[in-house]
């Protein structure tokens, strides 16, 4: 599975995004199921719908990709 190590377990992800555990696990299992991301071992991710994450959360990648990579088109 091709993705991405995030160094923080369901509780420390909730703590950082202001969810509950329960809502992290119950939110990863959901984006899972409609096959936007997948998910292993102590959370490794793999993104494999960007533009469908980026919809769902209502940000514009465009505008994203400027605010955080200077001189990003």
């Amino acid at each position: 599975m091709p993705g991405r190590h995030v160094p923080l377990g369901q509780q420390q992800l909730g703590d950082f995004t202001g969810l509950t555990a329960v809502h992290v696990c119950r939110t990863l299992r959901r984006l899972n199921r409609l096959g936007m991301i997948e998910t292993g071992d102590h959370m490794d991710i793999a993104i494999h719908d960007v533009s469908a994450l980026a919809e769902l959360a209502g940000i514009d990648l465009g505008v994203l990709r400027k605010e955080i990579i200077p001189g990003a088109a």
